[in-house]
């Protein structure tokens, strides 16, 4: 579905077509522009694998943005979602705790099978939608400032005047 070729796109702003499982868990850094500073995103590859199950968990308690990807031209992984998203939800990973996005990888390839499906999934549990595609860049860049503006938007202690700027600020990419 391309996970770990999102993230390498954020990363490195570069694609390649070998594909390689996830082990485990894989980990990135990224800096994001943001109110003339920068903010950290620590980026989390997890492996969907069932004996990887017990380390998925240990992340969701501090958790504060999760991209939720399925590839947009085939409808089993959307379907595959509803399962990730009960497991998010009985560990208490909520919409009001954290930014959550629901991402249809593999734009390019114009596939709009799961359009309709997709956006009723995330609308569903208040999560934000975006097709992006990993091999063009297409979308990824507003895939990073939405997620940004939403993990911001959910701090408590930030006033409303410095989320408006973030936002503003975001609305760059």
């Amino acid at each position: 579905m391309g996970k770990t070729s999102i993230i390498r796109r954020i990363c490195q702003d570069s694609f390649t077509e070998r594909h390689l499982e996830t082990v485990g868990v894989d980990y990135a850094v990224y800096e994001v522009p943001y109110m003339r500073s920068k903010v950290g995103l620590q980026l989390f590859d997890l492996s969907g694998a069932n004996e990887y199950r017990d380390a998925r968990v240990e992340f969701y308690d501090d958790v504060q943005g999760v991209l939720l990807m399925y590839d947009s031209s085939d409808q089993r992984s959307l379907q595959r979602c509803e399962y990730w998203i009960a497991e998010m939800e009985r560990h208490g990973l909520r919409p009001d705790r954290a930014a959550v996005m629901l991402v249809g990888t593999r734009a390019e390839i114009g596939s709009t099978l799961t359009d309709a499906k997709s956006r009723a999934l995330a609308a569903k549990h208040g999560f934000g939608h975006i097709k992006v595609s990993a091999k063009t860049g297409d979308g990824v860049g507003e895939l990073v400032a939405t997620i940004v503006a939403r993990m911001v938007a959910s701090v408590d202690e930030i006033p409303d005047q410095f989320i408006a700027i973030a936002e503003a600020e975001l609305e760059k990419y």
